[in-house]
């Protein structure tokens, strides 16, 4: 591990880059830290502690999402193990193509963010530090990713800073002889390298170029950046001299009652994912409301981002952004009787069903022996078709999911589920699997019939809606809506027609 103090950052990952490194960048400057991971010398993600450039807000920020969606998606994601883009991916807000292309803008941002960094502290794990494989990039290329965040300064005066001493004899390096294709050039870019001789300086050239000073320096940068140009000046060190000697930054000084909390929370978010809401917020079972609200209120204080930030508390791997979330979702149930009452029945199964011991001896004193999980599916199921009635679709396919997980032969179950996830268009597909479920355990349910053929017919597959239509008339002639449909594929009209008469049975006049 080496620390030290670069200006600009920018040269840092560009010999990052050109020695092939593998390893997690930690940049800092002033409270806000970004980490660039290479892998081989190529990026291959990048992340940020600074609220805005978090993949949420900036899905808010583009109109991808709506502030009510990320929160609720947000609670799902703090009561599971899967990251924020594969959640909103799972719940429909994204597909899977949608979310490898904002985090590819979200990746890139972040390092073309650090070219406006004047100065900053930047800490360097050799090894790379743990990242989920499914995480890396393959796409990126730190050369071009140099380039085209150089051509996005938007201060003239800080590209001048960047290339340092002006009268620096600029050449080119053999790479220029053949130009790799995918940098792309700018024709200005293009220019620019062919004036370079190898004798003047980087202000002779911006002097006789008709570009204007400002884009050529510019243009000499960005050369330089992507590899075509070397500067031969003191004042940057050469393509192939050592990284600069380490430099240790002093670190802020925490109260130790503050580096108290933050280790105790820490070793909280450890075991949150396996503590009930209970354990969460640290109350028996049997807390009263008020007890709940109190402790909630102490925790949610300390744990709010806002607060941190004014003590100067990182959370760089956003474990206490996330513990935050689990508290707050923890009091949202406990504090509403009948999600409370939904809970503790939860956790009735948890420790009734034998998937392990009961976490404490008050779970134990809530556990019924003689507990059912069919019974169970029933409570999801009757949760899951009041809150479809209401419109709360997402609740809604959240009891249902629970209610088939739990018993999985009830055909009405698997058919709510799917009309429910039929309401957003990037659920049909597993929408329609719960309907194909529902008929192969009744095949002479009409409406299940029925409203496989509508999803069917809304994705424009008007022969399976046919098909389904017709099976539903077959088992009830009376079905006016299958009816109706069918009439409206086949342009009749009312009991008109050849397929009418086939399906009534009658022979036509």
């Amino acid at each position: 591990m080496r620390t030290a103090v670069a200006s600009p950052l920018t040269e840092v990952l560009l010999n990052a880059g050109s020695r092939g490194e593998s390893g997690a960048f930690a940049f800092s400057n002033g409270t806000t830290t970004k980490r660039v991971y290479f892998r081989n010398g190529n990026v291959v993600f990048a992340s940020s502690d600074a609220a805005e450039e978090r993949l949420g807000e900036r899905l808010v920020r583009a109109g991808k999402l709506t502030r009510a969606e990320l929160d609720y998606a947000c609670r799902i994601r703090a009561s599971s193990s899967i990251r924020l883009g594969a959640t909103l991916v799972k719940m429909g807000y994204l597909t899977a193509d949608d979310l490898d292309q904002r985090v590819r803008q979200q990746v890139t941002s972040i390092v073309y963010s650090l070219l406006e960094w004047p100065s900053g502290t930047y800490l360097v794990e050799p090894e790379l530090a743990p990242l989920d494989s499914d995480l890396e990039r393959r796409d990126l290329s730190t050369r071009k990713l140099l380039l085209e965040g150089v051509r996005r300064v938007g201060d003239a005066k800080r590209v001048r800073e960047l290339l340092g001493d002006l009268d620096s004899v600029v050449s080119q390096t053999d790479a220029a002889s053949r130009v790799d294709p995918a940098l792309e050039l700018t024709p200005e870019e293009g220019f620019v390298l062919s004036r370079v001789d190898g004798e003047s300086t980087a202000a002779e050239i911006a002097s006789l170029s008709p570009l204007g000073e400002d884009q050529t320096l510019r243009c000499i940068y960005a050369l330089f950046v992507s590899g075509l140009l070397k500067i031969k000046s003191n004042a940057r060190p050469a393509e192939d001299s050592e990284p600069p000697e380490p430099v240790t930054p002093s670190e802020p000084t925490l109260p130790p009652e503050l580096v108290s909390f933050r280790d105790e929370m820490l070793a909280k978010h450890q075991r949150s994912k396996e503590a009930t809401h209970y354990e969460l917020l640290d109350v028996s079972a049997q807390a009263s409301k008020d007890e709940i609200k109190a402790r909630y209120f102490t925790l949610a204080k300390k744990l709010h981002p806002d607060h941190r930030t004014s003590l100067n508390l990182d959370d760089p791997e956003g474990a206490l952004d996330d513990l935050y979330l689990r508290v707050k979702e923890a009091y949202e149930v406990l504090s509403n009787d009948a999600e409370r009452r939904r809970y503790d029945f939860s956790l009735q199964q948890r420790a009734g069903i034998g998937r392990g011991p009961s976490r404490n001896n008050e779970e134990k004193n809530i556990a019924k022996a003689s507990y059912d999980p069919h019974d169970a599916a029933v409570l999801h199921f009757a949760n899951g078709e009041r809150f479809f009635h209401q419109q709360r679709f997402h609740e809604a396919i959240e009891e249902l999911k629970n209610a088939v997980r739990l018993d999985d032969s009830r055909a009405d179950y698997h058919r709510l589920l799917a009309r429910a996830l039929a309401r957003n268009p990037k659920w049909k597909k597993i929408a329609e699997e719960h309907f194909q479920l529902a008929l192969r355990l009744n095949k002479l349910d009409p409406q299940t019939y029925v409203d496989l053929g509508e999803l069917y017919e809304s994705s424009g597959l008007t022969t399976r809606a046919r098909k389904m239509y017709e099976n539903a008339v077959s088992l009830d002639p009376d079905n006016l809506r299958a009816s109706e449909r069918l009439r409206a594929l086949r342009g009749e009209t009312a009991k008109g027609g050849k397929l009418w008469s086939r399906i009534r049975g009658k022979p036509r006049p």
